[in-house]
Order: structure tokens, then sequence, then C-alpha cells
């Protein structure tokens, strides 16, 4: 008999990501934004709108503008591809600043990290 390691309660996030300020400047809609995210996360079109739960049809009319961004497609975004690239958007045009936790952002690369070696062991 041959001990198996517990799986994990789910899928561990990536930890958060905060783009260079100049990147977020250049979004000129939250589409760019929503770009940006999926660029950093290596993911296509088709496969962020796999993830999120769209169909990638009603992506490309998010991305066209054709489509209003709800609150759950950009916080799925946010979940899936790690990025901040949406919150920070919002921020520099609300003209306040974004703080994200030091230490929240290392416990999250850990549990990322763990994730990894447990699953190539």
């Amino acid at each position: 008999m041959h001990q198996q390691s517990m799986p994990l309660l789910g899928p561990t996030a990536p930890p958060k990501y905060q783009h260079p300020a100049q990147e977020i400047r250049l979004c000129r809609h939250m589409s760019d934004a929503v770009r940006l995210s999926a660029r950093h996360a290596s993911l296509s079109q088709e496969m962020l709108a796999d993830r999120i739960g769209v169909t990638a049809s009603y992506m490309s009319l998010l991305l066209n503008g054709k489509r209003p961004w709800q609150q759950r497609q950009l916080e799925a975004i946010r979940k899936v591809t790690g990025s901040l690239a949406t919150l920070q958007l919002a921020a520099l045009r609300e003209g306040v600043e974004l703080y994200v936790d030091p230490v929240e952002t290392r416990k999250a690369a850990l549990r990322a990290e763990l994730a990894h070696l447990e699953n190539a062991a």
C-alpha cells in the first residue's frame, strides 16, 4: 500500500501582479486592461473566455465595446490571470492609489509555488 498525497481544496490563484504605471496609462478602455491581463497570463482571448465562463463570441463583444463589462467578469479575470490591471485602471480613473498588501502577495506566491511543487512530485 502506498501513501497518497491529499489534494488541495481547489486551484490556487496566481499571485497578484501590479503592472507598471506607464502600462496602465496606455490603457484607453477597460478592454485594454483586460487584454493586458490576458497577455500577462499568456492566455489567448478564447482561453480567457473559457476560464471566466463566457463564449469566445461574447468575449469578442466585450473586448470591442459592444457589451458592458460586469463586475463579476472583471473579478474572474483578476482571479484567473493574477493581474491587477483592471483595478489599476479603475483607480487611475478615480484618482486614487491602489494598495497591494506585500504580505498577502508573498503568501499567494508561496501557495502557488507549493502547488506547483506538489503537482511536479
